[in-house]
């Protein structure tokens, strides 16, 4: 990339929002990841309310090890589109990661709210009520899960949950 990206009448470095966002998705597939991270910074400093580049910065970022910018990229996509379940869900999953576990309920429900046929939010929002010893709010999610997968090995796993006293 270049040393010197300038913001002008097109956008950032010549380039619209959507564009450096095309183009992070292309060097991601491309397994280019720095460069990618790099073409979502430029997304959203072109528009910083360009949610889905900052979902993919926060993956980026995750996958980097950088949990804590990773936390604040996804709460900024959240924050621009409230309805953006896999934000919602990868949020809660990183606040599990480190430790927070009510702060990842709250972003786990975030997730089943936006979109209540998120298998995997009902899943981990489970694994986490139970945790916190909310044992039947738990397992109204560990059945909603079931709703959605009832032969994969998660779904033995959500069945021995259930089968608790």
């Amino acid at each position: 990339m270049a040393a010197a990206v300038m913001f002008g009448e097109r956008g950032f470095g010549g380039r619209s929002a959507a564009e450096w966002f095309e183009h992070g998705v292309a060097c991601e597939r491309a397994e280019r990841l720095e460069d990618a991270a790099q073409a979502y910074h430029y997304a959203v400093a072109a528009d910083p309310r360009f949610a889905e580049a900052w979902f993919n910065l926060g993956n980026l970022l995750r996958d980097a090890g950088l949990l804590d910018e990773a936390v604040e990229a996804f709460r900024t996509a959240v924050g621009e589109q409230p309805r953006l379940a896999s934000a919602w869900y990868n949020l809660g999953d990183l606040l599990y990661e480190l430790g927070r576990p009510e702060a990842a309920i709250t972003a786990l429900g975030q997730a089943v709210d936006a979109d209540p046929d998120h298998a995997d939010a009902h899943y981990n929002l489970a694994l986490c009520l139970e945790s916190a010893g909310r044992w039947a709010e738990a397992r109204a999610h560990w059945r909603r899960y079931l709703t959605f997968d009832e032969t994969s090995p998660w779904a033995d796993v959500a069945r021995r949950h259930l089968s608790r006293p």
